[in-house]
């Protein structure tokens, strides 16, 4: 009999303990406490970016209010209102389809820095997957990009902004440049002054893809033309 009344109240004391886990989980808040996944730090135009890639319990669209208060409480100030950038960088696709469920970036700033945040939805559990990227003002300072710019293509003279970062081995550029300078012909005369050869790979309307070479550096080059400023894209091709 005494047996019964134990294992009777073991079996009630654990019923109500599950039931209160549960409901301490159901009720508790959604929380920023990210788990990191992925951390480095490079150098882009000679300054230090930081980047953290993690991972939040919670659905984006719950989520990204309460990450975008934490960071005000941070002093970090949205710029352009909070927008979300998504559509602008997706273009056409953003336009075709609403992602604002699925994916969001938005940019922040706070005492000569940039935050850029950006989160993505997991397909399969109610997690939200994001990185985080902070780098100094000075990064768009065109005097000191040309100071600190180690790509082996050297930048046209009308280049009106300028970015390279390089991690590890790999080695990327960006060189932008008035539409009205003509873009093209600007790329075909440092190719020409530095012993560039060309191969055009592909071309699209507003785009040509081509890899060029000379006897130490092969580099695989993407112009963008656009009604506004053009933008060449650069990757060293490593042998």
């Amino acid at each position: 009999m005494k047996q019964k009344w134990f294992w009777g109240a073991l079996f009630f004391w654990i019923l109500l303990s599950g039931s209160v886990v549960c409901w301490a989980l159901i009720s508790s808040p959604l929380r920023f406490q990210p788990q990191i996944i992925s951390q480095y730090e490079n150098l882009v135009n000679g300054q230090p970016q930081k980047t953290e890639y993690w991972i939040n319990q919670g659905r984006l669209t719950d989520l990204m209010p309460i990450i975008t208060k934490e960071f005000i409480n941070d002093h970090w100030q949205p710029m352009n209102n909070g927008l979300d950038l998504t559509p602008i960088l997706l273009g056409s696709l953003s336009n075709a389809f609403d992602l604002s469920d699925q994916i969001q970036i938005k940019l922040f700033e706070k005492n000569g820095l940039y935050k850029t945040l950006g989160v993505w939805q997991s397909k399969d559990t109610d997690e939200t997957y994001g990185m985080t990227s902070e780098i100094p003002k000075t990064v768009f300072n065109l005097y000191r990009a040309k100071s600190t710019w180690g790509f082996p293509f050297p930048p046209p003279s009308a280049t009106t902004q300028l970015f390279y970062e390089k991690l590890q081995n790999l080695e990327i550029g960006f060189i932008c440049l008035s539409t009205g300078d003509k873009p093209i012909a600007q790329f075909d005369q440092t190719c020409s002054s530095y012993g560039y050869s060309q191969t055009l790979l592909q071309t699209e309307k507003n785009k040509k893809t081509y890899i060029i070479s000379n006897k130490k550096t092969k580099i695989l080059c993407i112009l963008s033309l656009e009604d506004q400023r053009s933008v060449i894209s650069l990757v060293e091709i490593k042998s």
